[in-house]
């Protein structure tokens, strides 16, 4: 991507989401509730414990969707940068600011080791826009100090992966948590068959738990740049040499999630590196500069 030289904001730049979304947001909202209000009442539930929930239920998903839709929105300062969401506002100031990485659906920038704002870019008008002028402005304003920054960083340089996330520990719990429901109802509404009963708790749990310990197991993992080239630790051990490393690979997130990175040596050697790891900006200016790889990335999705 082409960076800009550095420019001054003068005046605070807002990016939303495009209005005709959020008009779209708040009539769908709408309709749905109002046909599920029918639909209830044609069947005489309208009234009843089970209808009153549903509407409910309803009603505070529809409210999310739209307060999502109208508040989540970034705000460009002179000396900060401010992103807004249903859960409040987060402020970072541009001089605190030591890491960016944008691609066409991404954009990460982080201050320090907590602080980290993520900004995606989807399909049918899922993004704040204008997007491309918010890559541009962040890329003006930071991309050529971090780079000077980066300049300076001496090997070896140890990068550890990502903890998981809470949305990903949420996205385990649920499973298993309907899944010891389930079982609980079984084990206390039927007498007997503890044997079938215990079968069902053992292929409920296998079906979820190895890919929780794989995911734990790559939390695990830590990457060494050296003078040498590049290695992956986890157990077991993979070395690249700056030499070798013939293609790199980003891999945009399609839908959920931030993508990964593809780092291929000659001899088909192969290391995935997450997008969500701490410094990407940082580690992919020195596998750059260390290696002989266009600067040029190519994109799957």
């Amino acid at each position: 991507m082409p960076l800009m030289a550095a420019s001054t904001i003068s005046a605070p730049k807002v990016f939303a989401y495009p209005w005709l979304l959020r008009a779209f947001a708040v009539a769908f909202a709408v309709t749905t509730l109002v046909l599920l209000v029918i639909g209830i009442a044609a069947q005489g539930r309208l009234h009843s414990l089970d209808g009153l929930l549903a509407i409910g239920f309803l009603l505070i998903l529809d409210l999310l969707t739209c307060l999502y839709f109208h508040r989540t929105r970034v705000e460009l300062e002179r000396e900060a940068i401010t992103s807004h969401g249903i859960t409040g506002s987060q402020r970072i100031r541009w001089r605190d600011v030591d890491d960016l990485h944008c691609s066409s659906r991404l954009i990460l920038l982080s201050a320090g080791s907590r602080v980290r704002l993520r900004l995606f870019r989807g399909d049918y008008g899922l993004a704040l826009e204008p997007y491309d002028v918010l890559q541009r402005e962040l890329a003006d304003r930071l991309q050529s100090r971090l780079t000077d920054q980066w300049a300076h960083v001496a090997l070896p340089r140890i990068y550890g992966y990502p903890r998981l996330s809470p949305g990903l520990l949420i996205a385990y719990a649920i499973p298993i948590g309907l899944l010891m429901v389930f079982f609980i109802v079984f084990a206390v509404g039927i007498d007997g068959f503890w044997l079938e009963k215990m079968a069902f708790l053992g292929l409920g749990l296998a079906a979820v738990l190895p890919f929780m310990v794989r995911d734990y197991l790559r939390t695990r993992k830590r990457l060494e740049l050296s003078s040498e080239g590049l290695r992956e630790t986890n157990g077991k051990q993979i070395s690249i040499e700056w030499s070798s490393i013939r293609r790199l690979i980003v891999r945009e997130p399609i839908s959920i999630g931030v993508g990964s990175i593809d780092i291929v040596s000659e001899t088909g050697d192969r290391i995935r590196i997450p997008r969500a790891l701490p410094c990407l900006g940082e580690f992919l200016h020195l596998v750059k500069r260390h290696s002989s790889i266009d600067t040029d990335y190519s994109y799957d999705y």
